[in-house]
């Protein structure tokens, strides 16, 4: 085939064609690698932000879990010394107690010597007072046997007196008697 002769011409134009098919296919082909390359980097720096996302975010929860183990430890640390400080004060509280139940033995004890004390005491004054009742109603009695002597020899010396002064009246009839100036 000549150069120039209209198949050399169509089969450059077909070869042209073809070769810009392939360059089409080529720059297709190359294109969609580019976009695969790109949505790979993409993917990859979305992975890389994740990444560092999940990193920054692993920092700050492994802040906030040292923050919350220091937390747990001075939490850890107060219980410890609130129960040392209710234990003490168990056995303070414990020993008070034993205290006062010496205390309240010792007490009772004294009390019940007191009580037996004021028993004793209060038998004594009782039989002290019985005493001095039994003294007294003896005196009662001799004071009434005196008693009743007086009002004997005060009914005959009544009895006597009635006597003198009939005897006397008897002697005004016969006398005329003037009363003293202290009488009157």
């Amino acid at each position: 085939m000549a150069p120039g002769s209209q198949n050399s011409r169509s089969k450059d134009k077909s070869d042209k064609a073809n070769k810009s098919e392939r360059a089409e296919k080529s720059y297709s082909s190359a294109i969609e690698d580019l976009k695969t390359s790109a949505a790979a980097v993409l993917q990859h720096l979305e992975t890389l932000d994740t990444v560092e996302n999940l990193q920054r975010q692993i920092k700050e929860l492994t802040n906030q879990l040292a923050a919350a183990n220091k937390k747990v430890e001075e939490a850890q640390e107060e219980q410890k010394q609130e129960e040392s400080t209710r234990q003490r004060i168990i056995k303070d509280f414990g020993n008070r107690v034993l205290e006062l139940k010496e205390k309240e033995d010792k007490l009772e004890v004294e009390l019940k010597e007191q009580r037996k004390k004021a028993e004793s005491s209060s038998r004594k004054k009782d039989q002290e007072r019985d005493a001095q009742l039994e003294k007294y109603k003896t005196r009662l009695r001799k004071v009434e046997e005196e008693l009743d002597c007086e009002k004997a020899r005060n009914t005959e010396l009544e009895l006597r007196l009635r006597r003198k002064q009939k005897t006397l009246e008897d002697l005004r009839g016969d006398f005329q008697i003037i009363p003293l100036e202290q009488d009157v």
